[in-house]
């Protein structure tokens, strides 16, 4: 059994969607060649996206996070131990830290991606220059002409005003903790990232219409997820 087959059968028996992961890490967080490129996923807990990076797209991925608190819980680092053992995996770093106290080699990495955890390191309300701090750090990784990916979702969507819809659409999403897609783009900038691109997110059922529907205007029912991409100059 090849690598990639252990990988999908490791997805199906953990109730993970192989064709949801891979459909929106090809469309949408890395839509670009990662092959032998050197990519660190901050907030990767369980390695679920960096195993597929590393493993079918030929990505050099480590994986950094403190693996303590929401959403990052430690179960997550002992699952991805066991995920990199099974998978027979050796080349990838797993940096268990906070990304605030995080040390890592200027200029060292061609992509760096965040999905889904910026709104767990920053809570509402919190100071902009906490953001851009972190956004400099980040900066500093990023090797001349590389890239940082930002996956979040806006707090602004059709279904969060319906109970009764958003209780069925997204269970387990609350939106008191996320902030407006401006708000990580102007940190980003602010500490010398230049802006790429906005893509509003398809959900995967309704992929075939992906080129009708990935707009500012649907985003609003659709769920209002968002890959946000910046190049270092």
């Amino acid at each position: 059994m090849s690598s990639v087959q252990i990988l999908k059968k490791i997805y199906q028996e953990e109730g993970i969607s192989y064709g949801k992961t891979s459909y929106y890490l090809d469309n949408y967080l890395c839509p670009f060649d990662v092959n032998n490129m050197r990519l660190l996923d901050i907030g990767g807990a369980d390695g679920t996206f960096a195993l597929y990076l590393h493993l079918v797209r030929g990505g050099r991925v480590d994986v950094l996070d403190e693996y303590a608190g929401h959403g990052a819980c430690a179960s997550n680092y002992e699952k991805l131990l066991l995920r990199k053992k099974e998978l027979c995996i050796t080349g990838m770093k797993i940096i268990r830290t906070d990304v605030h106290d995080a040390s890592l080699p200027s200029e060292y990495y061609d992509v760096i991606y965040l999905r889904n955890c910026l709104h767990h390191i920053f809570l509402p309300g919190e100071s902009i220059t906490n953001v851009k701090i972190l956004m400099h750090k980040i900066y500093t990784w990023v090797r001349a002409g590389g890239l940082l990916v930002i996956g979040e979702v806006d707090p602004m969507v059709f279904w969060r005003l319906l109970p009764p819809i958003r209780h069925r659409v997204g269970p387990k999403c609350t939106f008191k903790d996320k902030s407006y897609w401006t708000h990580w783009s102007h940190s980003a900038e602010q500490s010398g990232f230049i802006f790429k691109q906005i893509q509003w997110c398809v959900p995967y059922p309704l992929r075939s219409f992906k080129s009708i529907l990935g707009n500012k205007l649907t985003r609003f029912f659709l769920g209002g997820s968002h890959v946000l991409t910046f190049t270092k100059g």
